[in-house]
């Protein structure tokens, strides 16, 4: 569930592509709104692509002008005073996260542990649940579907509201959606958690078609089997040995009648004189 006790934030500070015997070069990112602008193929689509990569996105293409640089580091900054930087190789695979910045490229003498880019993966979960962590959201669902199927709220979510790039911002699409696989009903909830702080966790999920179709086939071959026995049962046994046996019950149920009649008249005799000890 998110925390909302105080504000909590993260903040980008520095993108910075390293590789052995060449110089590192990359940005400096500001509190507050980055704007990177610039001609045509200048790359800024790029850095975005690069820094989405860098927080468990897709691997970007490398282009010709970097293709020496092995590795990129994403400066990060808490609210709680705390600075990581994460490393990640330009090919992809998990994320090693580092204490402290290292805009200058920098990193000896500092050891790094390894992350998984994957939502959920290992005991504390991937490079998402540890960033969210971070601000203060922990283990927080969001209703998908309408018949709310719950899934776990991921960095992934915040990702567009993260990084804006020029197609989003001339498109006539919902400023709120996420990804054009989603669906509707999961932009719009993604969009409420971040304007409340309160998750979906507390919704009870109903089953889709698919669920109570398959539930209710189970319940029907279930009744079959049952009525299958009944008609076993039925047909092992004649008439004739059912009404015997249905005379017999009707003697055994009539005699248990008159002790029953016995045993209740005792039972008013011994209330009567229990009375009349009392009276005395």
């Amino acid at each position: 569930m998110p925390d909302t006790t105080s504000p909590r934030w993260m903040r980008l500070r520095h993108l910075t592509f390293v590789g052995p015997n060449l110089a590192p070069v990359g940005i400096e990112l500001d509190a507050g709104l980055n704007i990177i602008y610039g001609g045509s193929n200048a790359g800024k689509s790029h850095i975005l692509a690069v820094i989405n990569f860098m927080l468990g996105g897709n691997t970007p293409p490398i282009l010709e002008e970097g293709k020496d640089y092995e590795s990129i580091l994403l400066g990060l900054e808490f609210s709680d005073g705390t600075e990581l930087t994460l490393r990640r190789a330009r090919k992809g695979g998990d994320i090693e996260v580092f204490n402290g910045l290292a805009g200058d490229g920098n990193l000896a003498n500092r050891t790094g542990s390894a992350v998984s880019i994957k939502h959920g993966k290992g005991k504390n979960g991937g490079i998402s649940e540890l960033l969210l962590r971070k601000v203060g959201i922990t283990y927080p669902k969001v209703a998908a579907t309408e018949a709310a199927q719950l899934q776990p709220f991921s960095l992934r979510h915040l990702i567009p509201y993260l990084l804006v790039d020029e197609d989003r911002m001339f498109s006539a699409n919902t400023p709120t959606q996420i990804s054009p696989r989603n669906s509707p009903t999961l932009d719009k909830n993604v969009f409420r958690v971040l304007l409340t702080g309160k998750d979906d966790s507390a919704i009870v999920t109903v089953p889709n078609q698919a669920a109570l179709k398959a539930e209710n086939t189970g319940k029907i071959e279930l009744l079959d089997e049952m009525i299958a026995e009944l008609d076993s049962q039925l047909t092992d046994s004649s008439v004739e040995e059912l009404r015997e046996s249905r005379e017999r019950l009707s003697t055994r149920l009539d005699a248990l009648g008159e002790e029953l009649a016995e045993v209740q008249e005792r039972l008013d005799n011994y209330i009567r004189e229990r009375r009349e000890a009392l009276d005395q």
